[in-house]
């Protein structure tokens, strides 16, 4: 194997190769766990909100321009474009369709990445057979404490797009409690529908190791900030 291929030079093409195109940050839904006045995508981190954080990690990975996915713009976000959505996750997710082009990211706003971790679902290839790679944690994240999974984010290609969106429409018409990546997750798995708090094995699904989590409760902000003060 040749060195070249570790060269700086060819890094720096293969990230940008396999960067996203369209980069989606969903920012909006209800904040039943977070007891904050501020939305939980504003929370502080130690004088970097959670959403400045991940919009920073993204300019350094070379993504120019995000898009914040929500209702009303949220605040102090001069610059980011906005898409204004209506509806559960789902509906907003539909909603930005005329948005995908290329090689689509979409990630939650309200989750606090590593760097280490961002920069592997930046660099994660897209999928190849039209589906969706998922990101986040099949179980408990024992750094956090969290006991439920999670899904941060997922990685689609434009080509892919009529199936994703067809597999949207039939979760949007079934009764289900919940809507969201989970259950998309599923339906594109082929999986039959189960509650959670935890995810099946899966061929989309990829497993973030380290102490990435999104913020749904006080609890979940302070660990978390205990591992950014330690630079882990």
């Amino acid at each position: 194997m040749s060195d070249d291929q570790f060269s700086p030079e060819a890094i720096a093409e293969y990230r940008a190769r396999m960067r996203p195109d369209t980069v989606l940050l969903m920012a909006g839904g209800p904040q039943r766990r977070w007891p904050g006045a501020e939305p939980k995508q504003l929370a502080d981190l130690g004088g970097e909100t959670v959403i400045a954080r991940l919009l920073r990690q993204l300019a350094e990975n070379g993504v120019v321009a995000p898009v914040t996915v929500c209702e009303t713009p949220l605040p102090g976000l001069d610059g980011v474009e906005h898409f204004a959505s209506t509806g559960g996750y789902l509906d907003a997710l539909a909603q930005t369709r005329d948005l995908w082009r290329g090689r689509i990211l979409v990630l939650a706003a309200d989750t606090v990445f590593s760097d280490i971790a961002l920069r592997g679902i930046l660099e994660a290839a897209p999928p190849d057979d039209s589906r969706a790679a998922f990101f986040g944690k099949r179980y408990a994240n024992a750094y956090t404490d969290k006991t439920w999974s999670e899904i941060y984010g997922m990685r689609f290609a434009e080509r892919g797009a009529d199936r994703l969106v067809a597999a949207i429409d039939t979760l949007r018409a079934q009764r289900l409690r919940r809507k969201k990546l989970h259950e998309l997750h599923r339906e594109l798995s082929g999986l039959r529908p189960a509650d959670r708090p935890h995810l099946p094995p899966g061929p989309l699904f990829h497993d973030v190791p380290d102490w990435t989590d999104d913020i749904d409760s006080r609890r979940d902000h302070e660990n978390i900030i205990k591992y950014l003060k330690a630079g882990i």
